[in-house]
């Protein structure tokens, strides 16, 4: 029996594919690679021999990466197996997000410094290169059902909650602009948000100056790209 080892952290789910196959890669004789399925939120693991996936029978189960990966049985007599359930989780807003700006309109430099010559004639910057923001207000989440352009969640407030907890950690995570095309996204981290310029806190504020009641907004949150 062989033990492959992944280093504790926070990934989003296209690099856990990346750190799952570098720790088997490590191990054994056998050349793996891990495929995500961005859809379904599958992984499939794949080598050039047989081999077996010991998820419920190993003598590692105890501190398993298993059930991250969405294994949940042993995988025997095969050369490619593929997850039995979505790894991660997705956060789907009920709104359209309100204030948004995409990653390309919100830039800076990074530590920059400007220096300018005596007579003004000359103006140089130092940087260390740029950084890049994504700005959004997740507004109008609620448990309120049969809405006209809602979308209907009878978890609303308690996802976003769950979703602004695990954010304010300082975890990576993918922000996909188009649901109905999740090939395309970036990888960000919070910066910032209304209650916490360091993006470590946060507060859902109820929307009673609109007269909605059990309606909530996080304010502008922004992401730097990663």
């Amino acid at each position: 029996e062989l033990a492959a080892t992944i280093d504790i952290g926070s990934y989003t789910l296209n690099d856990f594919a990346d750190k799952i196959a570098q720790a088997l890669n490590e191990i054994g004789d056998n050349t793996y690679s891990v495929a995500l399925d961005r859809d379904t939120r599958l992984y499939t693991i794949s080598a050039d021999n047989n081999f077996d996936l010991l998820v419920t029978t190993g003598t590692q189960t105890a501190i398993s990466a298993f059930s991250l990966m969405g294994f949940t049985s042993d995988k025997t007599g095969s050369d490619s197996y593929e997850s039995d359930v979505a790894s991660g989780f997705v956060y789907y807003p009920q709104a359209p997000l309100k204030s948004y700006a995409q990653f390309d309109d919100i830039e800076e430099a990074v530590q920059a410094k400007v220096n300018e010559s005596t007579d003004g004639s000359t103006i140089e910057i130092v940087s260390f290169g740029q950084r890049n923001f994504m700005r959004c207000n997740i507004k109008y989440a609620t448990n309120i059902i049969n809405q006209n352009y809602i979308e209907d969640n009878a978890t609303g407030v308690s996802d976003l909650r769950t979703f602004m907890r695990y954010v304010t950690k300082k975890r990576p995570v993918e922000f996909i602009p188009d649901r109905q095309d999740f090939d395309t996204y970036e990888s960000c981290l919070l910066e910032s948000t209304p209650r916490s310029k360091d993006g470590v806190g946060f507060e859902l504020r109820e929307l009673y100056s609109e007269g909605l009641a059990y309606y909530f907004e996080t304010g502008d949150l922004t992401f730097r790209r990663l």
